[in-house]
């Protein structure tokens, strides 16, 4: 996900409406889905985005299901 905000105008709201923020704006999702054997499945999600005028934020997601 990529998107470019072109604003005009007062920044009033700029800091509550992180999304509305002058500047790119930029999101990724990987995901890895794994079958270790019929009843038990598992996934790594590794989650990024990056706001103008803020740090990156980063998410790493581990699950591993057993189903019966």
């Amino acid at each position: 996900y990529f998107q470019s905000n072109k604003r005009e105008g007062s920044d009033y709201l700029a800091n509550v409406l992180i999304n509305k923020r002058n500047g790119i704006i930029t999101r990724a999702t990987l995901q890895f889905d794994y079958k270790f054997s019929k009843y038990i499945t598992g996934f790594l999600k590794y989650y990024t985005e990056k706001y103008p005028e803020s740090d990156v934020r980063n998410q790493l997601r581990m699950e591993v299901r057993a189903d019966f």
